[in-house]
């Protein structure tokens, strides 16, 4: 498999997150439809890509997509710190809606926080999006391992 085959999955799950005030959180597709905005005109939303992706393969040996990436939940259209109770119920949300969906329904060998660093769900951070006016969120930092030996073979 490759990334434009599972990250929409990725995005389904934290578009799963519940949001607050009886919203829903917007998450916006990568490759499923062409969506990601040019602008936050909706709280809470998230966005979700790609950071870095480290291949593993050797002749004989197994084939490995090692991916790291961020979701960006914009949840509060401003930085007042009025809004940090309700933020802090969102880890929990998010880390409930991980847990479910570790593979991406058989998509991949695990979604699951970073393990390279300490504090992978991070928050409350303060988010700005091109020039718009600084807003609240937490940030995500994940990993996805995914099996690739049927898309090529090593060659000496």
């Amino acid at each position: 498999m490759a990334v434009e085959n599972w990250i929409d999955d990725l995005v389904d799950v934290m578009g799963g997150v519940a949001g607050h005030n009886g919203k829903t959180v917007r998450a916006f597709y990568v490759y499923k439809k062409a969506e990601f905005p040019d602008a936050i005109a909706v709280f809470p939303c998230v966005l979700t890509f790609t950071d870095s992706m480290s291949p593993e393969y050797s002749a004989g040996g197994p084939l490995r997509d090692h991916w790291v990436g961020v979701c960006e939940f914009h949840l509060f259209p401003d930085i007042s710190r009025t809004h940090y109770p309700e933020l802090m119920l969102y880890f929990a949300r998010i880390r409930k809606a991980m847990a479910e969906h570790i593979t991406l329904g058989g998509k991949v060998n695990h979604f699951t926080p970073r393990s390279d660093t300490q504090y992978p769900l991070r928050g409350p951070v303060r988010l700005q999006y091109g020039d718009e006016a600084p807003h609240l969120g937490i940030v995500v930092l994940w990993e996805v391992k995914e099996n690739v030996n049927s898309e090529f073979t090593p060659a000496a």
